[in-house]
């Protein structure tokens, strides 16, 4: 589908996991630990641990693409979350 022969070569070409490591901007990821559609090799726990700028935050819950609150305005923790990320303070 879309001219890539397999989805190997499809997330090859179309995967950001490759590029993580050369992040040079503060740079949050956040994705829920119950993620129906990912599995825990899928965090790159290991590239955020070593850089100073890849930020990886991984509730326990909010499903895939998820985090919806029930909240009265709509708002969605992943949301709420940027803000908050946006907005504070870098220290250095």
């Amino acid at each position: 589908m879309h001219g890539f022969k397999s989805a190997d070569e499809y997330y090859e070409h179309a995967a950001s996991g490759r590029y993580l490591g050369a992040i040079q901007i503060p740079t949050l990821l956040v994705n829920a630990q119950n993620d129906p559609f990912l599995a825990p090799t899928c965090y790159p726990r290991e590239v955020a641990a070593r850089s100073k700028f890849v930020f990886l935050e991984t509730p326990q819950a909010g499903g895939h693409v998820g985090f919806a609150e029930g909240t009265p305005d709509g708002e969605y923790y992943s949301e709420r979350r940027a803000v908050e990320f946006l907005t504070a303070e870098v220290p250095g």
